[in-house]
């Protein structure tokens, strides 16, 4: 990618995992983050500040504690689209940086 801004080309990056965080669990009891129709993992999107599922586009807001033990410590994994972007203003400043995606 540098090279190619370098010489003042473009480069295309392809990831198929739309949000910022892909998993969301906790650290004390093992609870993840789940759908309540599909029970597949929920994608939280900094976008909207929700997390949805990418299946039924169920969303919810983001817990601030584990719902099982109450813990604070909630683990953020996983790489999305919104968080690839944010990366690359950071490490190409001055560069253009879109992403193609959408909830839907």
């Amino acid at each position: 990618m540098r090279r190619s801004m370098e010489r003042d080309e473009q480069a295309i990056l392809f990831l198929n995992r739309r949000g910022f965080l892909t998993h969301v669990s906790c650290r004390r009891c093992g609870w993840f983050f789940s759908c309540r129709r599909c029970d597949v993992a929920m994608t939280w999107h900094r976008q909207t500040s929700r997390a949805f599922c990418h299946y039924c586009y169920d969303s919810r807001e983001m817990p601030a504690n584990c719902p099982d033990c109450g813990a604070g410590a909630l683990a953020l994994y996983g790489m999305g689209t919104e968080r690839v972007e944010e990366e690359l203003k950071h490490l190409f400043p001055g560069f253009a940086v879109s992403r193609m995606d959408s909830i839907r």
